[in-house]
């Protein structure tokens, strides 16, 4: 099983590197409300100084006073974070180059763009319905769970397969050329916003067995969070959100370049030339777009779509 964090650990070793952020631990259990606390035994502030902005859990944490080992004023839940409890001997990262609540909404975000029709990828999902021979337009509301396809979660059909009589247990197909999708159709007649038509023959009374590709399904939330049982995203495609995810952390890393206010570093500007970072970042680029393409086919080839 992938866990949510597993995918940020993954990205935050990627987009690091070998690079080691200062840590301490947290001393006793810390309240959501709690604006001091302190240092486990033998760690020292060293970094943690007013103004600075450290990280516990998924929480940041603005620092506005220090005082031997610990810390007298704080803001907590800072920078769109959530002020939580924290247990003792937690991580303390300060100055977290990618916050924990960053690195999720890029792994969230990438998730997202990878159903984009640029990228084609999907996850197959079912609805039942039940065959009227006197009905050709269906609401796509599955009659066994009682629970409705929003047109946002259908991209398009996969195959359509009515339950024939008999003791085979035959599943005949039904050509996608004669099932019609109605979108925003009339929620008076069809509650879910959907009308499946179907201008073929089948079997009254017996189920209809709809697969459609649907969006892989956001958020994560939880860093325990079981990527495939909450997104639908196949275990073989999970290192593609961490892809995405490193270069949307990277991309903006060159902006404070563009500050004029602030005085460049001589020799930081001749060691490590304007766009190295995004240069460093075609490459993991580039292996994302691989492995899109790679995983697109892979579902093609298990989810054919018969028009005839």
């Amino acid at each position: 099983m992938t866990t949510l964090n597993d995918l940020l650990q993954e990205t935050r070793r990627r987009a690091l590197s070998d690079m080691r952020e200062e840590i301490n631990l947290l001393a006793a259990n810390m309240g959501s409300g709690d604006t001091t606390f302190s240092l486990a035994s033998g760690q020292q502030l060293n970094s943690i100084q007013p103004g600075a902005l450290v990280e516990i859990d998924q929480e940041l944490i603005l620092i506005l006073g220090v005082a031997g080992t610990s810390v007298t004023s704080c803001v907590r839940g800072w920078y769109d974070s959530t002020a939580t409890t924290h247990s003792a001997n937690a991580v303390i990262t300060v100055n977290p180059r990618f916050p924990q609540v960053d690195v999720i909404k890029a792994i969230n975000e990438d998730i997202d763009d990878l159903s984009a029709p640029t990228n084609g990828l999907f996850q197959a999902k079912e609805c039942t319905l039940s065959y009227n021979p006197v009905i050709v337009g269906y609401d796509m509301t599955d009659v066994n769970t009682n629970i409705a396809v929003p047109s946002a979660n259908l991209i398009d059909l996969i195959e359509v397969r009515i339950h024939d009589y008999g003791p085979f247990q035959r599943w005949p197909l039904i050509p996608l050329s004669k099932v019609k999708i109605q979108r925003q159709a009339d929620t008076t007649v069809f509650p879910s916003g959907i009308a499946l038509q179907f201008y073929a023959g089948g079997y009254p009374g017996r189920p209809i067995r709809v697969q459609y590709k649907s969006p892989y399904t956001t958020p994560l939330v939880n860093t325990t969070d079981d990527v495939q049982a909450v997104t639908g995203l196949h275990t073989q495609a999970h290192d593609i959100p961490v892809l995405g995810a490193t270069y949307r952390l990277m991309q903006f890393r060159e902006l404070k370049r563009s500050f004029t206010e602030a005085q460049p570093e001589a020799r930081r500007a001749e060691e490590v030339p304007v766009g190295s970072s995004l240069t460093s970042m075609k490459g993991i680029m580039a292996h994302r777009k691989d492995r899109i393409d790679a995983e697109r086919t892979r579902l093609k080839q298990m989810y054919p779509v018969r028009y005839k």
